[in-house]
């Protein structure tokens, strides 16, 4: 989150990267001028909306999981204390959560129209963003629950 917050001061670009400690923040612009960034950390990769403004967070989606959330020995209680997104727990998870390897050339935002921002990884669809209704709909969860909603097969 704190990431976040540094790239929006950056001003305004079709897509800009900031690479620090283990994260990556990426933004999208639409072509009504709604913006969608993506932030990662060590474990997790979100997608966020901006406000119309680009002032806050309107809603957000969850995108994949860096680490492998079947067999990970993460101090959930020291991540949660530090502030960040939580990682996701196996009982949310499925074959498509965790994504090893993932950069920048990997992730794809498409426009669908005004109200609808589909995020590809390597040319899958892993996220659907409904601007109209503030949901997101991932293909890394295997139900809905905190990390948001499951995408339907």
């Amino acid at each position: 989150m704190k990431n976040l917050l540094v790239i929006l001061l950056f001003g305004i670009f079709q897509i800009h990267t900031v690479v620090a400690q283990d994260a990556l923040l990426l933004k999208y612009e639409s072509p009504n001028g709604r913006t969608l960034m993506i932030e990662a950390d060590a474990n997790s990769v979100y997608a966020y909306v901006m406000k119309k403004r680009n002032e806050d967070i309107a809603f957000h989606g969850f995108l994949c999981s860096k680490t492998d959330p079947f067999n990970n020995h993460l101090d959930l209680q020291a991540l949660q204390a530090a502030g960040g997104p939580p990682p996701l727990i196996e009982k949310f998870a499925n074959e498509f959560s965790h994504v090893k390897n993932l950069q920048e050339k990997d992730i794809e935002v498409q426009w669908k129209d005004s109200q609808t921002a589909e995020v590809f990884i390597r040319g899958e669809k892993y996220l659907i963003m409904d601007l109209k209704r503030q949901l997101a709909y991932s293909k890394a969860l295997k139900a809905d629950g905190p990390y948001g909603k499951a995408m339907a097969k």
